[in-house]
């Protein structure tokens, strides 16, 4: 019979008496020890779910390895089994941005509940933001989620269970994405274009979402075409979707793009001074929202609707009314096989009415020399796709301007009522798209010979009037 506590210790550091019994894994004070995360993890029976994705995704041997300390947000077994059903099917196939979904549960360092007094938000390792609040019960949440058991400590961090599976925007698919930005109406047109299957389950996916006032200032003969045409409606959609992820950390200017109807559209960074961008377009549409993640996509918000092309510069052309004079010009000359090249452009396209008003040369001397019209029409073309957006406004000391396909200079400016200018002719229509470049139509025809302007002190008026 034991008599004291330093005979029992004896015992058992000493000689072993006959019927020493050693201890259940219940009993055994070392099994209470502190151990790695990652065995708290793989010793319990509850964390099976969430045990295996670390395993099949290589995350369980990067967690033991690296010299860091973890907080671990491990859902239950039965926080897996509540996903709905279509979720819980692409995480078990591996198809449902799974790495994204661990990320999500996974803080560098030690946050022990002692930390949080009413609130606090820490990062995870996906960089997103984590809110972990507490009620006047003391009960503590991490993203809505309840923290089942909290606190339990590990060799290297802490590990908190919660009763519910910690979904990211990344690993929402492109549609969950629109719908938690209530993007009802951008859903239903691609409803109605047989196009919601295609995008469930896309990867690898940029679309430029116009916003819901973009949609709404289309015309309503536009968007009446639209809406009566499934085949133009998709057309339209696709126009706005690009086989490829890109964020926003990877636009770079002038850059190229191909959508998923095959055309061509570029990106521009626009500068208030060298090295400071202050905006970005895309096709001529200002980009006003970016970067929000999907599982496999990325979505930008666009500020008006990219209409698709309906063939090259001068098809665009034919397709414009009060511009068949131009046309024709184009035609006679060696200029319209140019336009029709695969390359980009900016024509300025004057009206009809422009080239009857001529002073110095009349539209029946350009019809019957093709010399002459050729060297009219040279300087309406641009060797590069310019937006209206890009023209800035005019100051004594800050002018704009751009070099035509003859390589002639001319100035181009914003004026008073944000009026956009190519030397004195008026931009009436902006940004009208063709497979190769813009047209921009212009009230006036840009002549060889620029007539004199007002000046003062040497400076020339014409910018600001």
């Amino acid at each position: 019979m034991r008599t004291s506590r330093f005979e029992a210790t004896r015992e058992l550091l000493g000689d072993r008496p006959r019927n020493f019994q050693p201890w259940s894994d219940d009993e055994d004070p070392f099994s209470k020890l502190p151990r790695h995360t990652t065995e708290i993890v793989e010793e319990d029976e509850g964390f099976t779910h969430f045990k295996n994705l670390l395993i099949e995704n290589g995350l369980m041997e990067k967690l033991k390895k690296e010299d860091q300390s973890w907080t671990l947000f491990v859902p239950t077994d039965a926080a897996f089994r509540s996903l709905p059903r279509s979720l819980k099917k692409q995480i078990e196939s591996g198809e449902g941005c799974v790495q994204s979904i661990l990320h999500e549960h996974i803080v560098k360092g030690t946050l022990c509940t002692a930390a949080v007094v009413s609130q606090v938000k820490v990062k995870n390792i996906l960089d997103n933001l984590l809110q972990l609040t507490k009620d006047e019960s003391e009960k503590l949440r991490v993203n809505g989620a309840l923290v089942d058991s909290e606190n339990i400590l590990g060799t290297n961090g802490v590990v908190h269970v919660i009763d519910k599976v910690l979904i990211p925007p990344q690993a929402r698919n492109l549609l969950k994405a629109l719908e938690e930005d209530d993007r009802k109406d951008l859903l239903e047109l691609l409803e109605i274009s047989d196009m919601v299957s295609q995008l469930e389950d896309a990867q690898n996916i940029t679309f430029f979402v116009p916003t819901k006032q973009a949609i709404e200032s289309l015309s309503n003969e536009t968007r009446e075409e639209m809406m009566n045409d499934r085949e133009l409606l998709k057309k339209v959609l696709q126009h706005h979707l690009f086989p490829s992820h890109m964020p926003a950390d990877t636009f770079e200017d002038n850059k190229k793009i191909t959508n998923l109807n095959g055309h061509d559209v570029h990106i521009k960074l626009h500068e208030a001074f060298p090295g400071i961008i202050t905006a970005a377009t895309v096709q001529c549409a200002y980009i006003v929202g970016h970067d929000n993640q999907a599982c496999g996509a990325v979505i930008h918000k666009i500020n008006k609707v990219l209409m698709p092309p309906e063939g090259n510069i001068v098809e665009a052309l034919k397709n414009l009314k009060d511009h068949e004079i131009v046309v024709k010009l184009l035609q006679n000359t060696d200029l319209a096989t140019k336009l029709a090249e695969n390359s980009h452009f900016t024509f300025l396209a004057p009206t009809d009415e422009a080239f009857e008003r001529m002073r110095d040369v009349s539209v029946e001397q350009l019809m019957e020399n093709n010399t002459l019209a050729e060297k009219v029409l040279k300087l309406h073309i641009l060797p590069e796709v310019l937006c209206c957006n890009g023209i800035s406004h005019s100051s004594p000391f800050h002018r704009q301007y751009v070099r035509t396909l003859d390589g002639s200079i001319i100035p181009t400016y914003r004026g008073l009522g944000e009026r956009i200018r190519f030397g004195r002719a008026k931009v009436t229509q902006c940004d009208i798209p063709a497979t190769n470049g813009l047209v921009h139509s212009i009230n006036r025809v840009i002549l060889p010979e620029r007539p004199r302007t007002p000046t003062l002190f040497g400076m020339d008026l014409f910018p600001f009037f």
